[in-house]
Order: C-alpha cells, then sequence, then structure tokens
C-alpha cells in the first residue's frame, strides 16, 4: 500500500513539473501595476489618500497587513516597507464569481505600498483587464469588473499623488 502511495505521488508531481515547464512564459511585470508615490507625498499621506477615495467610489477597505512589522516581529533584517491593502466592492465581486469562480483567485483587489531597495515608495497591484478579458464573462459583468479596475487606478493615483 506504501509502494502505491508513494508511486502515485512521483507520477502527480512528475506531471506536474512536466506541465508547469510547458506553460508560457510571460514576464510579470506585465501582470501588475506599479505607481511611484511622488517625491513631495509621504507615505502616510498616500495612504491616507488612497483610503479615502477608496471610500468615495465606495471601494470596502477589508484587510491591511503591516507585512513588514511582521518581518521586524520575526527578527528578519534589512527590512523595508510593505503593507498590503484589501478592498472590494461586494456586488461587483458576487456577479463576478457567479459567472466564472477562477476569479476568486484575485479576490478581494488588492494594492501593495511597497518599499525598494532605493527606499523610494510604490502602490503595486495586479493588471485585473488581463485576467477580467480572458475570464469569458458577460459584457455587462466585464464592464463592472473593468470599473472596478479603474477605480483601483483612481485610488493608486489619488494616493501617489496625496490628493487628501
Amino acid at each position: 500500500m506504501n509502494f502505491r502511495l508513494i508511486a502515485l505521488t512521483a507520477t502527480f508531481l512528475l506531471v506536474t513539473i512536466v506541465s508547469a515547464t510547458e506553460l508560457p512564459m510571460i514576464e510579470i511585470e506585465q501582470t501588475v501595476i506599479k505607481t511611484p508615490i511622488a517625491e513631495d507625498v509621504s507615505v502616510d499621506d498616500a495612504i491616507d489618500s488612497l483610503i479615502e477615495r477608496a471610500h468615495e467610489l465606495q471601494m470596502k477597505l477589508v484587510g491591511h497587513q503591516r507585512v513588514s512589522e511582521t518581518f521586524k516581529r520575526l527578527g528578519l533584517s534589512n527590512v523595508r516597507r510593505l503593507e498590503i491593502f484589501q478592498f472590494c466592492k461586494p456586488q461587483v465581486a458576487k456577479q463576478l464569481i457567479d459567472n466564472n469562480l477562477s476569479i476568486a483567485a484575485y479576490m478581494p483587489c488588492r494594492i501593495a505600498l511597497v518599499e525598494d531597495q532605493d527606499g523610494k515608495a510604490w502602490f503595486v497591484t495586479v493588471n485585473l483587464v488581463l485576467f477580467l478579458k480572458s475570464a469569458k464573462l458577460p459584457d455587462k459583468v466585464l464592464k463592472l469588473g473593468l470599473q472596478v479596475q479603474q477605480n483601483l487606478r483612481e485610488m493608486i493615483e489619488a494616493g501617489a499623488n496625496g490628493e487628501l
């Protein structure tokens, strides 16, 4: 019995590895939108502006992880600021999921605040357009999803420019 389990596991791993090597290559930079925070805007003001614009656009803040604080508590060195903000528009989320369960992997919408190696802060988010257009959604639902992407872009622009 153990031999069968080992054989099945090995077969599964081999198929997984072969399948992964046959996937088309896509540059990760193509799947995200990165926006630098303006030089004259503090990171805290950028975050406040991001959240304020989200509120104006009725994008609900459903989560906030201060990842860099966790890194510090774990004793990791050279920690740069990293925070992840999660937003949702529940009425749209439900319609998207009702039409394609795979979209759940991209929920809730996330915007990361990341400090690069030079100390420059950025907002980074997934480019949902790539995934929404491939999800074979009805036009009405696709438009709702694309509006959420537009909202995320507006939020990021407001944050990056400190538009309180």
